[in-house]
Order: C-alpha cells, then structure tokens, then sequence
C-alpha cells in the first residue's frame, strides 16, 4: 500500500490530496508551498555534489574514455528494439545508452512549460516570463552536469548500476546514508513537479475567461 511500483500507493494518494488542497487555497499559497519544496530539494541536490566532490577522484574521469562514449554493457538495461536496429548496439553504454537516456531526460524539463499558463500570476510577463524560463533551464542543465561530473568522479563509470545509478555511487564510494537523502530529494523532485501542474490547471489562476468571468 505504500511505496509500492506498481498498484495503488496510499502514500501518493496522500502526497497529491495535500497538494491539491495547497492549490484550493489559491496560486499564490501554492507558489508559496513551491518554493519551500524547491528549497528542501536544492538542499538535497547541494548535499549531492558536496559529499560527492569529497570523495572525487580525477583517476575516475581519466579512465573514460575518449570521445566519452564507452562500449556497450552486456546487461541491456535500457531496451530499445528501433534504437537498438538503428544504432547497430544495444545496452547501458555506447550511443545506444546516450539516445536511450536522452528521451528520459526530456521528461526530467516538463514544467517549464507550465510556468507560461499562469502568466496572469506575474508582474511584466511578457519579460518575466522568458527569462524565468531560460534562467530554469539553464540553472537546470548546470546542476545536472554538476551532478553527473561528481557522479562518475567519485566511482568509476564501469561499476555504477544502471537502475539507480547516484544512489549506486555513492553506495561505492561508502557513502550509504547518501542513499536516503537521495531518495527524499527524488520524491521532493517528483512533488514539486505535480505542484507545478495543478497549479497550472488552476481556472482561478490561468482560465483566460478570468478577467470576463
């Protein structure tokens, strides 16, 4: 009933019923809400990168190798018959792994979108707006690259596991505890992320019928 991957989960029932009664409360106490949760998870993502960088060994990069594209694993963790036929490869590795994850990664940037829908909600949208969004993804793309760059510092490409592969390096590198933070950094993640779109679907906030309503 909780924490399950498959099935009913009374915790994101809880989790999402707390949520929209944030939003019921109106956009501004949800933004609000939002930028606490964001807040937590930064934190989260800092204690990432600083425990990661205290245990980051140059040798690690080194031993990639050149271009950045090792060869592909035995283990076909990531499956993809049509990418597999196109590529000529299949497995975690190899341009195989870098085309596979780059189509989860784009689900990583839902949310961005959201923040147009309630432009209402802002001062000078037609400036704010933009640049909010381009500092995001920007901001965004730094911290991934940051934490992807610890990630392979501090143990060795070859032995991080294709499942969970942060919580299996910091696991290497002896540092278990780094486990639960991550997970609750991923489930702060997630939240935010329906936060995001409730408040979105939000007809006080974004219903362009507001104004003549």
């Amino acid at each position: 009933m909780v924490g399950q991957t498959t099935g009913f989960d009374l915790f994101t029932l809880f989790i999402l019923a707390i949520l929209t009664a944030v939003v019921a409360l109106g956009a501004r106490v949800g933004l609000r809400t939002l930028w606490v949760i964001v807040v937590a998870k930064l934190l989260a993502i800092g204690a990432v990168i600083v425990i990661g960088a205290l245990h980051f060994d140059q040798r690690n990069l080194a031993a990639i190798p050149v271009p950045a594209v090792p060869a592909g694993k035995a283990e076909e963790a990531l499956h993809s018959p049509l990418l597999g036929l196109l590529l000529g490869q299949t497995g975690t590795f190899g341009w195989f792994g870098i085309f596979a994850a780059s189509a989860a990664i784009t689900f990583a940037y839902i949310g961005f979108d959201v923040v147009a829908t309630a432009a209402e909600e802002s001062e000078d949208a037609p400036r704010s707006i933009p640049k909010g969004i381009i500092r995001g993804l920007v901001l965004t793309t730094v911290i991934y690259i940051a934490v992807a760059v610890i990630m392979v510092g501090m143990t060795p490409y070859d032995k991080i596991a294709a499942d969970a592969p942060l919580a299996s390096a910091f696991r290497e590198a002896g540092e278990g505890f780094m486990v639960h933070v991550i997970n609750i950094g991923a489930v702060l993640g997630l939240t935010t992320v329906v936060l995001v779109l409730l408040v979105g679907t939000d007809p006080r906030c974004c219903s362009p019928w507001r104004a003549t309503g």
